[in-house]
């Protein structure tokens, strides 16, 4: 079943990363200053995983740190409509947008993660 994004519905919360959200809020804590890299490192066990492979604990716990931040950048921009979602659009599909975005813009790494997923998000995704 695909991840589903949809502002204001827990849908994080009936994945199964569930199970590593202690461990995602204890390292988020730790590392206050997400940055673009650090983001683009933890999608790329977030693409391992929907191409199927088994992740480590590790891999499991940066699979979940990047999608609960970007669906919770997501949400905040889509509330304050800086992005317009249209219908059914899956939390996959906003991961790997923001990974394409960090690859092709490596001038973003060092910014703040948000920064970089705001751009993303927002090329993607204009209002009109």
């Amino acid at each position: 079943m695909a991840k589903q994004f949809s502002p204001g519905r827990k849908s994080f919360a009936s994945s199964p990363h569930i199970f590593f959200l202690g461990a995602l809020l204890v390292s988020t804590v730790a590392n206050a200053a997400y940055i673009g890299d650090e983001l683009r490192a933890d999608l790329a066990a977030t693409e391992s995983s929907m191409n199927g492979a088994k992740l480590d604990v590790a891999g499991l716990v940066a699979d979940a740190r990047a999608t609960a931040y970007i669906e919770g950048v997501s949400t905040m921009l889509s509330s304050n409509n800086v992005v317009c979602f249209p219908p059914h659009v899956k939390v996959g599909q906003t991961d790997a947008i923001v990974l394409k975005y960090l690859r092709a813009n490596p001038e973003v790494w060092s910014s703040s993660a948000a920064v970089a997923v705001t751009k993303a998000l927002r090329q993607s995704f204009p209002c009109p």
